[in-house]
């Protein structure tokens, strides 16, 4: 836990050290690089397979948004790993007309059937504050998260 927090600090501290450097240049990051270094830590930490599949461009997104994006995959593998059981997530990013869109995909046991569906609440949420948009697809086999959030700038 201790160390799980002190990466969290690490991230917070360069989300401030962004945003006052972004005081007087850009505001904007890369964020299949900021989903590397996660999915890089995030498999160490869970001791599962990462994967990211990322156009060849880089996907320039604000610093505030790059900071939700990343929180959302966090607690999207974070779920799949306690909830799931999963050895495998795999994140592809894409954007097209102004819309970023994300799917994370995992091999775990997917979320229980019944007849309330049942969502990550956090996650869902979090994408609604976004203003984006939110799909869940289960099977025994695994769930996938399709997420779609403007990115407020033309492709």
């Amino acid at each position: 836990i201790r160390n799980a927090l002190r990466r969290e600090q690490g991230q917070l501290r360069l989300l401030i050290e962004r945003l006052r450097r972004g005081e007087e240049g850009d505001r904007r990051t890369d964020i299949a690089e900021e989903l590397r270094a996660l999915l890089t830590e995030a498999g160490a930490h869970w001791h599962i397979e990462t994967v990211l599949l990322v156009p060849d461009s880089p996907l320039p997104v604000s610093v505030q948004l790059s900071h939700e994006i990343r929180q959302l995959v966090r607690q999207a593998i974070a779920n799949a790993v306690r909830h799931g059981k999963c050895s495998r997530v795999q994140v592809e990013l894409n954007d097209e007309s102004s819309m970023l869109n994300l799917r994370i995909t995992d091999d775990g046991l997917g979320f229980p059937a019944g007849p309330a569906a049942i969502r990550p609440r956090s996650i869902s949420e979090r994408v609604e504050a976004l203003g984006g948009q939110f799909r869940l697809d289960s099977t025994p086999n695994g769930a996938r998260l399709d997420i779609a959030i403007r990115t407020g700038e033309p492709a």
